[in-house]
């Protein structure tokens, strides 16, 4: 990959590399501080500024002259492009959605911010609305510019697709990250709260003393350090700004949500839609039957009910786990289910997959399930613990991995 400057970077966007000049017009455009004509080496990444054999590289990153000015140009040449949106495939979905990206917050009564998060969610043709997940574009590939993709790009629902996506947000997502926040930040308010009314309310009292003592003083003659009236003074002021400071607590425990503000979006189509047009290298999974994901599914549900947890199945759109199983303590694991007829040689497995399985462990569960052509009285299914634990997925076009079926069938172990 390379920037437009002239300045190439590593295509895992980690490492660092030698450098050619910055361009003239890249550094004459910039508003963000000096620019230097060359750099030696640049990194994306903290490991990668100090090498033993290479000189010191310049970490680029928001707040790097550089690095703001790239954005700005990429942004000057090509917001047409970002602003027009793109076309994604992806073989999870029957018929052509809308994925929009919204950003979600929780704001005080002040107006200040509690809490912001970036969701996503779908939108069809009907205008049913499904949630997106965290991040449902890497599992997803560029559709070619063919002609089904001129053609769908005009389709008549997608004039209101996002509205309605706001309205379902508002209606649906924003009162439960509502009620999830609200807990937390109340906690940190009463927190707050104890030890601000401690601490002034001890001040006051000891000034209040101290103002005794003082006065005290001075009716027998003696003339104190600091007046009687002065320490009176501070412990009223003190007063006041306990009272303030337990309004501004009031104020700040009043929550509500913003209205969601929507700042991308993707026409995904369906795999179906582009047979013959996505190249048979394309980083994406082949869907099974329903039937054969259906049996897989059902098999860890009974599996995981065998052995004392509770399993709950999750929604056709969950991305990274199929199955959410609860222990009789609370514990839960979370459980990607692949199933494959007999003989199948790989099974693909997504970007949001693979990171799912990295961010859970030891509390994952890869579920492989053989399907039997004889019946599901005879399917097989074998578990791993920690399937992805050397996996990497660095390149930008990784949209997921292919896993070798009878090597891990041979790894995995009975449902545990």
């Amino acid at each position: 990959m390379r920037f437009s400057s002239g300045v190439p970077v590593s295509r895992t966007a980690r490492s660092a590399e030698s450098s050619r000049r910055v361009a003239r017009w890249v550094r004459s455009a910039s508003g963000h501080g000096p620019i230097s004509s060359r750099y030696d080496r640049v990194a994306f990444d903290l490991p990668y500024i100090q090498s033993d054999d290479m000189a010191r590289a310049d970490l680029l990153a928001p707040g790097h002259p550089l690095h703001d000015a790239v954005m700005d140009e990429a942004i000057r040449l090509f917001g047409g492009m970002l602003n027009s949106g793109t076309v994604l495939a992806s073989s999870t979905l029957e018929e052509p959605h809308l994925l929009v990206g919204v950003i979600e917050e929780v704001a005080d009564s002040t107006g200040s911010s509690v809490a912001r998060r970036f969701g996503y969610a779908y939108v069809d043709s009907s205008g049913t609305i499904t949630p997106g997940g965290p991040a449902p574009y890497l599992d997803c590939v560029a559709a070619p510019e063919v002609p089904v993709v001129a053609e769908v790009r005009s389709l008549p629902w997608l004039a209101d697709a996002e509205n309605k996506a706001t309205s379902w947000i508002i209606s649906n997502q924003l009162p439960v990250y509502l009620a999830e926040v609200q807990p937390k930040r109340k906690a940190e308010l009463d927190k707050t709260r104890d030890l601000v009314a401690k601490r002034l309310q001890s001040e006051s009292e000891r000034l209040l003393l101290d103002a005794a003592v003082a006065a005290e003083k001075e009716r027998v003659g003696d003339k104190p350090k600091e007046s009687s009236d002065s320490l009176n003074g501070k412990a009223v002021e003190l007063d006041h700004r306990l009272r303030r400071r337990l309004e501004l607590l009031d104020q700040q425990a009043l929550m509500s949500t913003k209205p969601p503000l929507i700042l991308t979006a993707a026409l995904v189509l369906p795999v179906a839609m582009l047979e013959g047009a996505l190249p048979a290298t394309a980083p994406i999974p082949t869907k099974e039957t329903k039937a054969v994901e259906r049996r897989g599914v059902e098999l860890v549900l009974a599996c995981e009910r065998e052995i004392g947890r509770q399993p709950e199945e999750q929604e056709f759109n969950n991305k990274g786990f199929d199955i959410l199983s609860t222990t009789s303590f609370g514990d839960t694991y979370r459980i990607e289910v692949k199933a494959r007829a007999e003989g199948a040689k790989n099974f693909f497995v997504t970007h949001n997959e693979v990171m799912t399985g990295k961010n859970a462990v030891p509390r994952y569960r890869l579920a492989l399930i053989r399907v039997d052509p004889r019946g599901a009285q005879f399917d097989e299914v074998r578990y791993l613990d920690d399937p992805f634990a050397t996996t990497e997925l660095g390149d930008f076009d990784a949209t997921g991995i292919r896993g070798d079926w009878d090597k891990l069938w041979a790894r995995g172990k009975r449902p545990f």
